[in-house]
């Protein structure tokens, strides 16, 4: 009996032991326990509904491994920090919208600002936001920080996947007597998550102070190759020709569903508010339609049906965008020459670009000519 427990309190010590090196050295490496997308945007902000304060260095577990977000003070005096490497001025241009813009998943070199600055030579600021975000923001992002940047381009994203519905929930936000920040708002509403649970806070407390329960967690969500495991049997896998990842066909099913005029209207608003800051400012706003993974890859699916479907987002916004003489550049028939050349454009089950896309993307609108620097009065 005395040989038992002696073993036993032997392996708990070594156990231990280990639990504390693995922890220290993830914490070394800097990789930090809690949520570090949380820490980078739950900062609420009234006007934007959150914001990055300048200063922070996170690392953080994407669809393609870990990657950095390094935030910077572009000058402003309101304490806003962006994802960015700093002016140099002139600028040329500014980079608006939400987490394709912002680099989701990406180094910041791999983005699509940067890699536009790459390509022309010519300063390209990345004003994105990550995580929730609609055209609504995109306006405001624009007259509080791209107007005084001066540049000749507001290159300003169109999400055929979330833009539409994104409107109506920071409509609702604003609305709504709330101390948290937008982002926190919509993971409670959307995730509906149980706070009081006792599960979720025993949950809360390892994730927030475990470096090693964290990684456990990322690679819970990240790591798992078998969607049926992901509860995603549903999902068509594509490989072949370089490319393997899964596609969701909802995503093309959602082209039967009614259209929604009200987020039109909404849609339309934010357009307009957007021309009208850019035009006052000698701006020249250039939007770009981001279309889904499912419809870059739309002829991989094997059902036809889907092979021949139409997202009625893409045609409203496409409709919106003609009726309003926005310039604008529409991604879809790049990307899909891109895709049917074999670039993973997309990584294997998220809905964000690679390293690839970004590319595909930046090179298409460095193609467009310069607009004439404004002159100052």
């Amino acid at each position: 009996m005395k040989t038992f427990f002696a073993n036993t309190t032997l392996l708990l010590v070594s156990l231990g032991v280990a639990l504390l090196v693995g922890e220290a050295g993830l914490r070394l490496t800097g990789y930090q326990p809690g949520n570090p997308l949380g820490r980078l945007i739950n900062h609420r902000d009234d006007f934007l509904g959150y914001r990055m304060i300048p200063g922070m260095h996170e690392s953080v577990a994407g669809p393609g491994g870990v990657y950095t977000v390094d935030t910077v003070d572009l000058g402003f005096d309101d304490g806003i920090g962006f994802r960015d490497d700093g002016i140099t001025p002139p600028v040329d241009s500014v980079f608006i919208g939400d987490s394709f813009v912002w680099g989701y998943g990406v180094e910041l070199r791999d983005s699509i600002s940067e890699r536009f600055e790459a390509l022309t030579g010519r300063d390209a600021v990345n004003l994105g936001m990550t995580s929730w975000t609609s055209p609504t923001q995109y306006s405001r992002l624009l007259s509080r920080y791209g107007v005084p940047l001066r540049p000749r381009y507001a290159f300003m994203e169109a999400l055929i996947d979330n833009d539409f519905g994104d409107l109506p929930n920071f409509a609702a936000w604003e609305a709504t007597p709330t101390d948290k920040s937008y982002p926190e708002w919509m993971t409670d509403r959307v995730m509906r998550y149980e706070p009081d649970a006792l599960s979720y806070k025993v949950r809360r407390v390892l994730y927030d102070h475990s470096a090693l329960y964290r990684l456990f967690s990322d690679r819970v969500q990240f790591g798992i190759k078998d969607p049926e495991k992901r509860g995603e049997d549903s999902l068509v896998h594509i490989t072949g020709d370089g490319l393997d990842m899964y596609l969701d066909p909802r995503q093309l099913q959602i082209a039967t569903d009614q259209v929604d005029a009200g987020q039109i209207r909404l849609f339309r608003l934010a357009l307009e508010r957007s021309q009208e800051i850019a035009a006052r400012n000698g701006i020249h706003l250039v939007v770009f339609i981001v279309p889904t993974k499912e419809m870059v890859y739309q002829d991989r699916f094997p059902d036809p049906a889907l092979r021949a479907a139409v997202d009625w987002r893409y045609t409203a916004l496409l409709q919106l965008l003609a009726e309003t003489g926005i310039d604008h550049v529409d991604l879809l028939p790049p990307l899909r020459q891109a895709a049917a050349e074999g670039k993973q454009l997309y990584f294997q089950y998220d809905t964000h670009w690679t390293p690839l896309g970004h590319d595909v993307a930046a090179r298409v609108l460095a193609g467009r000519p310069a607009p004439p620097r404004r002159m100052d009065p």
